[in-house]
């Protein structure tokens, strides 16, 4: 779809809702956002932001708090008061968020690749973009609405997180808007966001994390136990990414009785994406990119542990690393 599509399936409807991905990251919030904008401005469509979950990394709660990005909880959602029903940076059926499918999704603006059961009227992907920040920002800059320095922030927040300052999964939209956006932006805001202050719960998990952490071989696996979030299981994914000589991180924990997992990876033959999927298949969902990827096993599939030692047996035998060649970080 373009532009023009958009605002005819929005023609003469009255109140929309703009539902994201649980525990919602830059990426995400940021394409929220710009939807709800661009709807209010060019559209004359009033429209809330929902999700499920909520939102545990510091930065994150930096970014809503002093941009001042509106949401309310989607189990308080009362779906007749909308007579539109947008997905952003997620899709129906997908495992990742918290939407019941009770009606049909009218739109869907994401960079994932689309599930073949979804119900949905209407989309606008683009699958080569790494952000679907990038995908909103087109549509903002094409509409010719004026984007001010706090819309003008989240997007460039949306697209340095999702492509690691183009340094990941890019494409042209995603450097063209990264280039376009930086001299809008407020950079005494972005800073605070880049850099908040971080609870003793992160260096608590991180210590822990690091210490359990194992190599096998180019890949890196650790367990964190039970999390307040699912987003500091990505967290430390990027960290252990980091460690000299690793091209594949595995990162567990468990949340609500259930076993998430982040997968990262760099100057590695393979897509994180397609090995999400594989690891997981029969336990429960995933989805990704080349080189960043996460999903969640069912908690009925087995216990804890066992969801844990299946994902990291498939993951090393996945990429034909033997476990017997684990050895501590440090």
């Amino acid at each position: 779809m373009e532009l023009e599509d958009i605002r005819e399936l929005v023609a003469g409807k009255k109140r929309a809702l703009i539902v994201g991905h649980d525990f919602p990251d830059p990426d995400c919030l940021a394409s929220a956002w710009g939807i709800q904008r661009l709807f209010a401005d060019r559209f004359g469509l009033v429209s809330d932001i929902t999700f499920g979950g909520f939102i545990g990394r510091a930065g994150n709660r930096a970014m809503v708090e002093l941009l001042r990005i509106e949401h309310v909880p989607i189990h308080v959602v009362d779906l007749e008061h909308y007579d539109v029903i947008v997905m952003v940076d997620t899709q129906p059926d997908t495992g990742n968020n918290s939407y019941d499918g009770s009606r049909e999704v009218d739109l869907v603006i994401d960079h994932h690749p689309t599930s073949s059961n979804a119900r949905i009227k209407a989309s606008h992907i683009h699958t080569e973009c790494g952000s679907t920040t990038a995908v909103v920002a087109d549509l903002l800059f094409t509409s010719g609405m004026e984007v001010d320095a706090h819309l003008a922030t989240a997007l460039f927040l949306g697209i340095k997180t999702d492509t690691l300052s183009l340094g990941r999964d890019f494409c042209s939209e995603d450097w063209q808007y990264y280039l376009k956006l930086f001299p809008m932006v407020d950079q005494r805001l972005l800073s605070r966001i880049e850099r908040p202050d971080l609870p003793p719960e992160y260096f608590r998990v991180l210590t822990d994390a690091l210490q359990q952490a194992q190599v096998c071989g180019t890949a890196a696996l650790t367990h964190l136990g039970a999390v307040k979030s699912p987003e500091a299981i990505a967290e430390i994914a990027d960290v252990l990414l980091q460690a000299e000589g690793v091209e594949w991180v595995l990162c567990t924990g468990e949340f609500r009785e259930e076993v998430y997992f982040s997968l990262r990876m760099r100057n590695a033959s393979g897509s994180a994406g397609e090995l999400a999927r594989t690891i997981v298949k029969g336990l429960g969902r995933a989805g990704g990119h080349e080189e960043m990827a996460g999903g969640r096993a069912k908690r009925e599939t087995g216990d804890v542990a066992q969801l844990h030692e299946e994902l990291k047996r498939r993951f090393l035998a996945e990429l034909e690393i033997s476990p017997d060649s684990a050895r501590p970080l440090y």
